[in-house]
């Protein structure tokens, strides 16, 4: 059987169903598949507790990750995990620095940079994220860095933005990920990327801009149902009147108040009296952030990230009452979430963005990332490579709403193609300029096709599979021989790499 007709024929075993679809790289790009894919989600097995922690809250389980979780236990680990200041990183801090320097740099040095080459910042925000989410410690925080990211998106490539992003990286989203919303929001508003984004900055009393009043209502806090009209999004614009940049300043904010409308204003049923200035705009945030319709919606985005597409109104009711209770303290609010029994119960609820998938088979075949065929590390340009091709590269959505959440958005046949393509890619060798796979480290000791295939489907997926499932990937690898049957060393090598390649393209690793 040639190597196209197996891959179609696995895929028609794990209930794939995508009629035609051909898994031979360009030739599935030039021709892809238009009928929607059926998913066989019966199939996937339930996981360990801690294994469905795990799946949800890092980018992909690894020996290292999972011997913690159990030293650790649940609670604990969830607290952990919550209190990133307090985890040794100092590896991944240290490659950081060192790999991509204007990460941590100051205000004028990005300024400079970005005045010397405009794209300069682009690689650097991008490879330091991937690098973070493949090799830190701090798994659930870069999770919640990027939900935040997505919750306050700006497109990477809007002019300043190219380097302002940088700044709102560090000082904003990584600053107060954990802390409260009203603090994130505050922030977020004086951000020079976001001012700069949503024209915020031209926002003056002779021409008021309502870009960022409206998205700030829509999008940041209250919900595009949220009860708002359009004199709300015009009084509100009024109220944020003279915020602007100036990149002089340390945190580049400025509030000039030659360009504020000092007349009165009425937001949302609120009086915002004459005479006030900066005060306008924090008040009517601090309102904002203080609402329980902001807490509904913010909170039912938290859930639909981090545990289903439509997830139990229980459950968002919970974390609503935390955020009342608590002032919309962050951290009390992933904590409720991640001890809840709703939580605990969504396995298989959720379908991996690319983002997710390509950093998860990364770390889940311990693949060496290159920075050249000879030196170890990130190859950035080459993982940007195969994010365009999935859809998601890092930053680059267009508009304010940061890239979906739900399966809809991802799994349509063409991407489920080139998701497969880069697990067969990345399993084959066919990433050796960018990843590759150790398939002895894989393989251990296992040399007969029922152990390498339990080794294997422990080591990727952390689980068992049914008695009818295992025996698929048995004689995937056995090729008719019995289960104990010895594997010459050649076999193993080649076999490891194609039931690396199947796992990993299979929905009990896209599906979790």
């Amino acid at each position: 059987m040639n190597v196209e007709n197996e891959r179609r024929q696995w895929a028609a075993n794990l209930g794939w169903a995508i009629a035609g679809a051909l898994l031979s790289g360009p030739a599935a790009s030039r021709n892809p598949v238009q009928t929607k894919p059926a998913w066989n989600k019966a199939a996937l097995p339930e996981a360990d507790e801690l294994v469905h922690l795990l799946n949800r809250c890092t980018y992909g389980i690894t020996p290292e990750s999972m011997a913690e979780a159990e030293s650790m236990g649940y609670e604990a680990w969830v607290d952990w995990q919550l209190e990133p200041e307090l985890i040794d990183d100092s590896e991944t801090d240290a490659a950081v620095d060192e790999q991509f320097p204007l990460i941590n740099a100051d205000l004028d040095a990005m300024i400079d940079a970005y005045g010397e080459n405009e794209f300069s910042g682009v690689s650097q925000i991008i490879g330091a994220t991937l690098y973070r989410m493949t090799y830190s410690r701090r798994q659930l925080f870069e999770r919640i860095v990027e939900f935040w990211n997505d919750h306050f998106n700006v497109y990477l490539f809007d002019g300043p933005v190219r380097m302002l992003k940088l700044w709102e990286d560090r000082e904003v989203m990584r600053k107060h990920a954990l802390g409260r919303f009203g603090d994130l929001l505050l922030a977020d508003a004086r951000s020079p990327a976001m001012l700069y984004y949503l024209d915020n900055f031209s926002n003056t009393v002779e021409g008021p801009n309502e870009n960022y009043a409206r998205e700030l209502m829509e999008l940041h806090t209250l919900g595009v149902d949220g009860g708002y009209t359009e004199t709300d999004v015009l009084e509100a614009a009024r109220c944020f009147t003279g915020w602007t940049v100036d990149t002089r300043n340390e945190d580049a904010f400025s509030f000039v108040s030659s360009r504020h409308d000092y007349d009165e204003k009425v937001v949302l049923g609120v009086t915002y009296p004459a005479g006030q200035g900066i005060e306008d705009g924090e008040q009517l945030l601090a309102y904002l952030a203080a609402s329980e319709t902001t807490a509904r919606f913010v909170c039912r985005k938290i859930c639909v990230r981090f545990v289903s597409d439509n997830p139990p109104e229980s459950l968002v009711e919970t974390l609503v009452q935390t955020w009342l209770d608590t002032d919309g303290d962050l951290r009390q609010i992933f904590r409720a979430l991640f001890l809840s029994d709703e939580f605990k119960s969504s396995q298989g609820q959720k379908f991996k963005r690319p983002l997710n998938l390509m950093v998860s088979m990364l770390r889940a075949s311990q693949a060496w990332v290159l920075t050249s065929l000879t030196g170890m590390g990130l190859n950035r340009h080459a993982l940007i490579t195969y994010l365009n091709r999935l859809g998601q590269n890092l930053f680059t959505w267009t508009t304010p709403d940061g890239f979906p959440d739900t399966q809809s958005a991802w799994d349509g046949s063409a991407a489920l193609v080139s998701r497969w393509n880069m697990a067969f890619e990345l399993a084959e060798s066919a990433m050796s300029q960018y990843a590759r796979i150790n398939p002895f480290d894989l393989a251990g000791e296992a040399n007969t096709p029922g152990e390498l295939a339990d080794r294997l489907i422990y080591q990727l997926l952390y689980r068992e599979l049914s008695a009818s499932d295992r025996k698929r990937v048995v004689d995937l690898i056995g090729e008719g021989r019995p289960e104990n049957a010895r594997l010459p060393t050649s076999m193993i090598i080649d076999k490891t790499r194609e039931a690396t390649a199947f796992l990993l393209a299979s929905p009990w690793f896209q599906t979790y």
